[in-house]
């Protein structure tokens, strides 16, 4: 889908266009850009809140296609265990395709160097596994 034909956060939706329904959403939305993958996991997550509990599960049944960057395919699968736990289901079984453990070397936030041993520390255990250090409530949204 061209930014066009309205995939989220296109001309077409505008800045605050329709919510990413699922992770394969996020990461057609984001197509290899830490910015915009950033702002649809964030509003995916705001998503899944606004839904009652025994909804939220099933919006991580679509397997996204993994294809990006190393680092998104690793983000999608640790967010999907993690937001899976969060709402007391199994992670779906996409999130432990050899993708998301590709990584060649650890991976953090972009612009966040003095923070990179808090990271490691701090970063649920479906991230770390994957070689992904991000804060321990990356997740969360207020």
């Amino acid at each position: 889908m061209s930014p066009a034909q309205g995939a989220w956060g296109s001309p077409a939706h505008g800045a605050w266009g329709a919510r990413p329904a699922d992770l394969a959403a996020v990461e057609q939305a984001s197509a290899g850009d830490w910015g915009r993958f950033s702002r649809a996991i964030g509003e995916l997550v705001d998503e899944m809140n606004a839904r009652p509990p025994d909804e939220r599960a099933s919006m991580l049944a679509a397997a996204p296609a993994l294809a990006g960057p190393p680092w998104e395919a690793a983000w999608l699968c640790a967010a999907a265990e993690h937001l899976a736990r969060r709402c007391g289901a199994q992670p779906p079984a996409w999130a432990g395709r050899p993708e998301g453990f590709a990584l060649a070397a650890p991976w953090f936030p972009p612009q966040i160097e003095a923070m990179k041993p808090v990271l490691i520390v701090e970063s649920p255990t479906p991230f770390r596994r994957r070689m992904l250090f991000v804060g321990a409530n990356v997740l969360s949204r207020a």
